[in-house]
């Protein structure tokens, strides 16, 4: 992201899972402001969220799962070596986004 604060200053690796049963490895950075460092020990809810998403976008969920409703992505954590569980708003194989992922979760 950037920003120069340290709510903005973060970054995320989302790659093909490592480990089984899941659909993406997930690794966040907390990135320094002053120091050339980035923090791997921590998480971000929101970027975790956003990973579902990105990992649905990006092909690394089976279009077969993303159908209508809400698509389930299994996120393996790597730094914390938890699973996050990501609950995606989906229409036609496509992340619904803004209004329409709203009307889609209000509707279900």
């Amino acid at each position: 992201m950037g920003g120069a604060t340290s709510s903005t200053s973060k970054c995320v690796i989302i790659g093909p899972a490592t480990v089984p049963d899941h659909d993406v490895d997930y690794l966040y950075g907390q990135i320094a402001i002053p120091d050339d460092f980035v923090d791997w020990s921590g998480n971000c809810g929101n970027l975790s969220a956003a990973a579902g998403a990105f990992a649905i976008h990006a092909g690394y969920v089976d279009p077969a799962r993303a159908v209508d409703g809400l698509c389930t992505v299994r996120l393996w954590q790597a730094n914390i070596g938890k699973t996050i569980i990501a609950h995606v708003p989906v229409a036609d194989g496509q992340v619904l986004e803004g209004r329409a992922a709203q009307a889609q979760t209000r509707a279900m």
